[in-house]
C-alpha cells in the first residue's frame, strides 16, 4: 500500500510538466556534477598521461634517428676507407700472437746469417696497441740487412734501440722492439 502510494505521488509529480522539467534539469545538473569531477578528473589525467608519452616517444624518435644518421655516417666513412682498412688489417695482427711473430722472426733472422738466440716479451707497451720484445742474435750475418728485412715484416715494429757488440768471430746484436697491434 504504501509503495503504490510512492508511485502515485510520483505519478503525479511527473505528470505536472512543470515539476517534471524542474526535476529532470536538477537530475541532469547533479550528473553532469558527478561526472564532470569524477569522470573528467581521470580523463585529464589520462590525457596529461598520454600528451607526456607521446613528448617522450618523439624525443626517443628523434634520437634514434640521429643515432641512426651517426651510424650511416660511419658505415660510409668504412666503405670510403675499405681498401686502408684491408691493407692495415695486413700489417697490424689482430691479437698479440707472439708465435707467429717468433716464426717470421726466426726465419728473417736466419736469412741475414744471425741466428736466433732468444726472443722474450718484456712487456706490454703503455698505452696497449703493443708488445715490447727483446730479441738477441748472434752470428756472422749482416746486422743492416736484419733491420731491413724486420722493417719489411707482415707486422709494423718500431726499433727503439740497436746493440752491436763486435767480437772476434762474431757479433752480438740485441734488438728491442715495439711490435704494434690492434685491439
Amino acid at each position: 500500500m504504501i509503495r503504490s502510494r510512492n508511485i502515485n505521488k510520483l505519478n503525479l509529480v511527473l505528470l505536472n510538466s512543470d515539476k517534471a522539467l524542474s526535476l529532470f534539469i536538477w537530475w541532469t545538473i547533479v550528473v553532469f556534477i558527478i561526472f564532470g569531477i569524477f569522470g573528467s578528473s581521470l580523463m585529464i589525467r589520462g590525457i596529461i598521461y598520454q600528451n607526456n608519452l607521446i613528448k617522450e616517444l618523439g624525443n626517443i624518435n628523434q634520437s634514434l634517428s640521429t643515432k641512426r644518421d651517426s651510424i650511416q655516417n660511419e658505415f660510409q666513412k668504412i666503405k670510403d676507407n675499405e681498401e686502408s682498412i684491408k691493407i692495415l688489417d695486413s700489417y697490424l695482427s689482430a691479437g698479440y700472437n707472439l708465435q707467429d711473430y717468433l716464426v717470421d722472426y726466426s726465419f728473417i733472422s736466419a736469412e741475414t746469417g744471425l741466428s736466433l738466440k732468444s726472443l722474450i716479451n718484456t712487456s706490454e707497451s703503455d698505452d696497449s696497441t703493443a708488445l715490447k720484445v727483446t730479441s738477441s742474435h748472434e752470428g756472422t750475418g749482416d746486422v743492416v740487412s736484419l733491420v731491413g728485412k724486420i722493417e719489411e715484416m707482415k707486422r709494423v715494429s718500431e726499433i727503439e734501440k740497436l746493440d752491436v757488440r763486435n767480437g772476434k768471430d762474431e757479433k752480438e746484436v740485441v734488438i728491442n722492439l715495439k711490435v704494434f697491434v690492434l685491439d
